[in-house]
């Protein structure tokens, strides 16, 4: 509690008015420290889709579409040149899909638009073969690509199913074209291809998916660690706001220290609650006549407000009245208090 010199002015306080509270200097309020903001960036950054494949963007598909295309340009040279129209016109197609393709490429993700965008591609692709000669084909090669997409995206059971599918429909209808045997021969051999395409495209992906376990396993680390330093930032800051000592003297030197520096005064009071007697004894102070004590059934109306008051107060005190020093005009009263309860 501090007196202040100041003009006789009547001011009602003990109606609560946010007007007369006043901020405590001594005391900081304190708001929880924010998490350092890479903290929360890195916890926030697991992947939304953890079937997409971050590893599997650096590996483009677009170089196998496009020797897919100038190897079905090679093998459809003759018929071009003979204008056979329906290896014209799935050469146009296929140049067509080829540059889309290359410019949208496919995300290398698991879900059901990316399957059906699959599918279709394999549709269109056994659609073309089977209508040119079946494995003699020269859009055969397209079936690579293809079953690449569906190992990256999906895995390699997938992929097989994909290949196994357009190996089942152009081997039966190049069976009815040139035979059973070569056409077996040609849908083993095509088979066996895809099937290695599938296999390594689906050890890619699984190597892709545990590269981004770890990745994210090392991102959760550094967010606990970005985590406790914020935390041991914190209580840096608070134990450098603390006194030096925990001793209730020293605690109270320091205080009255800080008052006397901060705040300009006529006089100033520390009172002590004694639980014993029920009484406030005055512990330190300064143009205050030492020795006296307050029951807390008798309070002067000053510290009776400020007791009662949920932050600090300014009284201006009336005629007649006078405050802790008989000889303030005004004065500043804060009742002390630990973890929400007053201690006086």
């Amino acid at each position: 509690m501090s007196d202040l010199p100041g003009d006789r002015r009547s001011i009602d306080v003990s109606s609560g008015d946010d007007s007369n509270g006043l901020g405590w200097p001594l005391v900081e309020r304190r708001q929880p420290h924010r998490l350092i903001p890479i903290a929360v960036a890195r916890r926030q950054s697991r992947f939304a889709n953890p079937s997409l494949n971050p590893t599997l963007s650096a590996a483009p598909l677009w170089p196998f579409r496009i020797a897919a295309l100038l190897g079905s340009y090679v093998s459809a040279f003759n018929d071009i040149r003979d204008q056979r129209w329906s290896t014209i016109l799935f050469a146009v197609l296929a140049t067509a899909y080829t540059i889309y393709a290359c410019l949208r490429p496919v995300p290398y993700r698991n879900d059901p638009g990316v399957r059906t965008r699959i599918v279709t591609e394999q549709g269109l692709n056994i659609v073309a073969v089977v209508l040119t000669l079946a494995w003699r084909s020269p859009f055969v090669l397209f079936f690579i690509p293809t079953g690449m997409l569906a190992g990256f995206a999906v895995g390699a059971l997938y992929s097989v199913a994909v290949s196994a599918t357009a190996v089942a429909f152009t081997t039966a209808v190049h069976i009815a074209e040139v035979g059973s045997k070569i056409g077996l021969r040609d849908g083993a051999v095509w088979g066996a291809l895809l099937g290695v395409a599938a296999y390594t495209t689906g050890l890619a992906r699984r190597a892709a998916l545990d590269s981004a376990r770890q990745q994210e396993a090392a991102l959760d680390r550094v967010s606990q660690l970005a985590e406790a330093n914020s935390l041991l930032f914190s209580l840096q800051k608070v134990a450098q706001s603390m006194p030096a000592s925990l001793d209730l003297d020293d605690v109270l030197d320091s205080t009255m220290g800080r008052l006397r520096s901060m705040v300009r005064h006529d006089s100033i009071a520390v009172y002590l609650l004694d639980k014993a007697t029920d009484r406030l004894t005055l512990s330190r102070s300064s143009g205050i006549r030492p020795g006296s004590t307050f029951g807390m059934d008798e309070l002067p109306r000053c510290l009776d407000i400020a007791v009662g008051a949920p932050k600090p107060v300014r009284i201006e005190h009336d005629e007649g009245s006078s405050g802790l020093d008989p000889a303030a005009l005004s004065g500043i009263y804060a009742g002390l208090r630990a973890r929400g309860s007053p201690r006086p």
